[in-house]
């Protein structure tokens, strides 16, 4: 997973930019500056000045880094900025000044991304990436194909020297043929909040799909609700003398249309296998190239 000097250089550059950004675009950062050198007013060393925006946040958070002192002084009194502001002038340091750690972390990101799963967030409890179509969630089939959960345990493992398995808490799924935002806990305890959070499906927690499906359709938004049954590792319509039947709905919204497809915002209601495959199968508006539900060939639009 090594890195050039060239290519690690350029890596730092990027993560710097992105980290400012992130700063402003949260709110937590009307404005950030970095001095490099000896400090004119302090002791010799990195200056960072995390300024936090509107009224009710009127402080400021200093913090002195000193060559061979990787202690900081929070100063701030606005409320639920101090452990962001102090996570945010922690990264920029490790971007500035990264430790063997650090450059483990990077490469093995270089590395995930060659096999193109990204690493869109992370902390010391949850790891969000996105998965490529194709990759499977979880456990794999005899024919050696790798799972996302393989991959973040090795990614794991090397970033942060475990010699061990890495906890990988797989608390949703996406189908081997579906990309996506996927998020996994770093620890048991995250995983069962997760799991809780999916389960009661609390107010401001949503999961949206996008898909190209058969056909135009009619309407420009609606709702499905079917009675499913699972049967040899397919998802269909339950018969009314099938006791094993479960009633599922989702929301869809037309994004998009051409001649021989939609490209529709689908949103679950209730969450089962292959849910959104069946439902639009079962409404003749299969997805396009989901031949398991004899949807039609071909490529997106």
């Amino acid at each position: 997973m090594g890195l050039t000097a060239d290519e690690e250089v350029s890596l730092l550059g990027e993560a710097r930019s992105e980290l400012l950004k992130e700063a402003r675009a949260l709110g937590v950062a009307q404005s950030l500056r970095v001095s490099r050198g000896p400090a004119q007013d302090d002791a010799a060393g990195r200056l960072v000045d995390v300024l936090p925006a509107g009224a009710a946040a009127t402080a400021s958070l200093r913090t002195h880094l000193p060559p061979g002192n990787d202690e900081s002084r929070l100063d701030i009194d606005a409320g639920g900025h101090e452990r962001h502001a102090d996570v945010v002038a922690r990264r920029l340091r490790s971007v500035d000044n990264p430790t063997t750690q650090d450059k483990k972390r990077q490469e093995s990101r270089r590395w995930l991304a060659r096999r193109d799963v990204h690493v869109l967030y992370e902390d010391n409890h949850l790891l969000c990436v996105g998965k490529p179509a194709g990759l499977l969630s979880q456990g794999g089939p005899d024919d050696g194909s790798p799972a996302l959960t393989d991959l973040l345990d090795k990614y794991r493992r090397y970033a942060e020297g475990k010699e061990g398995r890495a906890y990988i808490g797989l608390v949703h799924r996406l189908d081997r043929n579906t990309s996506g935002a996927m998020v996994v806990a770093k620890t048991s305890k995250a995983a069962g909040r997760l799991a809780a959070l999916f389960r009661d499906r609390p107010e401001g927690l949503e999961k949206s799909y996008l898909a190209w499906v058969d056909r135009p359709m009619d309407a420009d938004e609606g709702t499905f609700e079917h009675r499913l049954r699972r049967e040899r590792k397919m998802t269909f319509l339950a018969g009314e003398g099938d006791s094993d039947g479960r009633v599922v709905r989702l929301t869809w919204r037309v994004e998009a249309r051409s001649h021989r497809a939609s490209r529709v915002r689908i949103r679950l209601d209730t969450g089962m296998a292959h849910q959104i495959r069946a439902q639009f199968a079962i409404e003749r508006h299969p997805l396009v190239g989901d031949f398991k539900y004899k949807g039609p060939p071909g490529k997106r639009p």
